[in-house]
């Protein structure tokens, strides 16, 4: 029997044999990688638009910066006819400042940004370049009022003078004309180059200016009042300048005549020449001219001093606020001639007269350490000598003594006390040989008026004091 097959027919429940499923792993692959592709895409779109973002911003630093610097320069530029090259250096940064962009429709949006912020810094260096020019020409407008107005001041006729003042009108009116400058600026222009030309006037030769001050009718009567003054005051100055430096050269001059005086080279032609030379006044000249004179002269190898008194006041000249250096020089020289103070009081005078000089060239006028400690030393030795002797004759010579033995013994960078202290013991010594005896704890003795004291040995020489103390 033949085997029957199934006859599709629609109107009969056929079940026809059921199949395993189909598997999907074709599908699931592709599906996996276009969710990488999105993936990736995505990514790659935000770093593009982050990169956007960052190149733009880099463009707008790099403008912004530079557009910056550009005005700062143009700020400080003083020449106005320079804001054309500033406008071209903005122009540059521009294009420079474009160049890292490469997306270009984000670069022609920063390039309108950046030529309407050229447009404003261009506006505003426009201004201050203008500003500048306008500050020059009121510059250059008062210094041409200043040269006229210095200029009509020296005018000899008054032709001149109304000439230049028309010039100087001229140039005001075509300044307000432009604008440039306001009214009361010209007023206060034309005034201060008024005021600064007499000004010049008085500086340049005050006596003339006096002269014009007087009949100055473009000034009002303080105004003249002040400037006279000034002008007076100016020429008193001048006066005291060359008197000073005339003082300055005379002294150093005498100090000179001093030296050779005293080194035996002094001679009268030496002295006319001087005088002559306007180097010394004529009373110096007199003083050493008369010493030369006296020819051959020698300066004596022993100390004589006869007049201690004059010494202390040659000493006391020498030490005063401001002591006269020519003063004290040609006191010591009319001295040292009629033998009044020795050669070494002599030369001590001439060192001091060359120190004092020094420190007052200096502005200095305060007694040096040095000077102060010669005074106290000589003082203290007219003290002391002054009651050592019977009578004032014999104490004179004991000072006499002793001021001699001082200026012998003292030299530059000595301690003057000390040198005191010396003559002081010395003396003691000669008057009373047994002092050399004298134990350490000191001994009584009985002084010229027959007072009982103490004399002992200290640590700057012989001590004489009240029992007990």
């Amino acid at each position: 029997m033949c085997p029957s097959l199934p006859i599709y027919n629609s109107r009969n429940n056929i079940q026809p044999m059921q199949s395993a499923p189909f598997r999907q792993e074709a599908g699931q692959d592709a599906a996996n990688q276009n969710q990488v592709l999105n993936t990736v895409t995505q990514i790659a779109q935000k770093w593009s638009d982050a990169n956007d973002v960052m190149q733009a911003t880099e463009a707008k630093t790099k403008y912004e910066i530079s557009s910056a610097e550009i005005q700062s320069r143009a700020a400080a530029d003083p020449d106005f006819n320079n804001s054309t090259k500033y406008f071209k250096e903005l122009e540059k940064v521009k294009v420079d400042s474009l160049k890292g962009v490469a997306n270009q429709s984000i670069a022609g949006q920063l390039r309108l940004d950046f030529e309407r912020g050229n447009a404003v810094t261009a506006m505003k260096i426009g201004a201050d370049f203008q500003m500048k020019q306008i500050q020059a020409h009121k510059i250059n407008v008062a210094q041409s009022l200043d040269i006229m107005q210095q200029k009509r001041l020296n005018a000899s006729t008054d032709i001149e003078r109304k000439q230049i003042d028309g010039e100087m009108q001229g140039l005001i009116n075509a300044s307000l004309a432009s604008g440039v400058l306001e009214p009361q600026e010209a007023m206060k222009l034309k005034e201060k180059s008024t005021l600064s030309a007499y000004e010049n006037m008085i500086y340049s030769n005050p006596e003339f200016a006096i002269e014009q001050l007087k009949k100055a009718e473009d000034l009002t009567p303080k105004q003249r009042e002040n400037f006279i003054e000034d002008a007076k005051g100016l020429l008193q100055k001048r006066k005291e300048y060359a008197d000073w430096q005339l003082e300055q050269t005379q002294t150093q001059s005498t100090i000179q005549l001093a030296e050779a005086m005293q080194n035996g080279s002094l001679t009268s032609q030496m002295v006319r020449d001087m005088q002559q030379g306007g180097l010394i006044d004529s009373e110096t000249a007199a003083i050493f001219d008369s010493i030369a004179l006296d020819e051959p002269y020698e300066i004596p190898e022993e100390t004589v001093t006869n007049e201690p008194d004059y010494l202390l006041r040659l000493l006391e000249d020498s030490n005063g606020d401001k002591p006269q250096i020519k003063k004290i020089l040609k006191s010591a020289a009319r001295a040292y001639a009629d033998n009044k103070i020795g050669s070494n009081q002599y030369s001590y005078f001439l060192q001091e007269a060359k120190e004092i000089f020094d420190r007052q060239s200096k502005g200095i006028f305060t007694k040096s350490p040095t000077q102060q400690k010669v005074m106290g030393a000589i003082y203290s030795m007219k003290e002391f000598f002054g009651g050592m002797g019977k009578t004032i004759k014999e104490s004179n010579e004991n000072l006499k003594t002793s001021v001699d033995k001082f200026f012998d013994r003292f030299r530059p960078g000595d301690n003057p006390e000390k040198i005191k202290k010396e003559i002081v013991d010395e003396f003691m010594v000669e008057k009373n040989p047994a002092i050399l005896n004298i134990p350490e704890e000191g001994q009584m003795f009985y002084d010229a008026d027959g007072s009982i004291k103490m004399i002992k040995r200290g640590e700057n020489g012989l001590e004489i004091t009240e029992p007990g103390e």
